[in-house]
């Protein structure tokens, strides 16, 4: 299961100038153009997208969201970074060891 993670664009804090409705707009854009993207993979019906309520800077405190693609499985990982490129934002790639289902649970109980 692919998990896709948005993070840096909080509904709590944010720079000088901003306002959380900036933030909602950005994620919400940022969003909804992965699931555009991520819709024609075969695999799509096993994407989630997580949104994380974090504010992401650097040590110059400029603002530095990014998206982090989580999966036990490190090509599929690759291809949805590749795909997700177009959205101009700071991508990474966190193999997962494992991932149960719990779908899997209820068939053992």
């Amino acid at each position: 299961m692919p998990n896709i993670e948005i993070h840096g664009w909080s509904r709590k804090y944010g720079m000088a100038g901003e306002t959380t409705h900036h933030n909602l707009i950005e994620e919400s854009r940022l969003k909804n153009a992965a699931i555009k993207i991520l819709k024609r993979f075969p695999f799509a019906k096993d994407v989630i997208i997580t949104v994380h309520d974090s504010y992401c800077h650097n040590l110059e405190g400029k603002r530095v969201p990014f998206l982090r693609i989580c999966d036990t499985d490190t090509s599929r990982a690759d291809d949805i970074a590749e795909a997700l490129m177009p959205l101009k934002i700071d991508i990474e790639i966190m193999q997962l060891y494992a991932f149960y289902p719990a779908s899997e649970f209820s068939k053992t109980a």
